[in-house]
């Protein structure tokens, strides 16, 4: 049962960071000056519907910045 506790805890920070990040990018959308640079992958990573989608396309987005 402990793991599952911190599976859980694990899933509300990722779930919450994901909103946040969203949130953000979301209203940078809308100043002209900012929405320029932000890129096309983070712009799709915001319009996706669910937190579990937004993270993966965020998680997606870190990956291909790496390589």
């Amino acid at each position: 049962m402990r793991g599952a506790h911190k599976r859980l805890d694990r899933e509300a920070k990722e779930m919450a960071w994901a909103a946040w990040l969203t949130a953000v990018l979301t209203r940078a959308q809308k100043i002209p000056r900012l929405n320029q640079f932000i890129p096309a992958e983070k712009k799709a990573a915001s319009k996706a519907t669910t937190w579990q989608a937004q993270l993966a396309a965020w998680k997606d987005y870190a990956e291909r910045k790496k390589k």
